[in-house]
């Protein structure tokens, strides 16, 4: 890392810990820095529960079995109760859609949990999950560099 992006780090570490407007800009009412890389820093949340312990983004990726809308709809409000239950911190949820932008064929979710075996908890309650309408579940950390919102 160079010195200048080691500099703009450092600061964006101060500030994140300092100064309380900065923190609240972020969303986040206390910071940390974490790095997968000396290149790769992001910022995390502290748990509410657990004042050791980070919240990180995850990815759920699902993919629908063929054919299986009919089995996603018999289930769809049971699924959006499930969601209102908040399970998890959810971040970003909806339905993939086919090449038509109107056919339902999976689930994507953008979740912050403590660890993946939180996430892979919440996504086996799912009742989609239970009524067997996913072919394909993947669940990736996640790494926000940029959030333009």
């Amino acid at each position: 890392m160079s010195g200048s992006k080691r500099a703009e780090t450092h600061r964006a570490a101060h500030l994140a810990d300092s100064d309380p407007s900065y923190r609240q800009s972020l969303g986040h009412s206390r910071c940390l820095m974490l790095s997968a890389s000396p290149s790769a820093a992001s910022f995390a949340r502290k748990s509410p529960n657990h004042k050791e312990s980070v919240l990180m983004h995850f990815i759920v990726h699902c993919l629908d079995r063929p054919g299986a809308l009919d089995l996603r709809l018999a289930n769809y409000d049971a699924h959006k109760a499930y969601l209102a239950s908040n399970p998890v911190t959810m971040l970003v949820s909806g339905p993939l859609l086919a090449d038509d932008n109107e056919t339902m064929i999976g689930s994507f979710f953008l979740v912050e949990a403590e660890s993946r075996q939180d996430v892979e908890r919440f996504n086996k309650a799912d009742p989609f999950f239970a009524a067997d309408l996913w072919a394909e579940v993947r669940i990736h950390p996640f790494s926000k560099r940029v959030d333009n919102r």
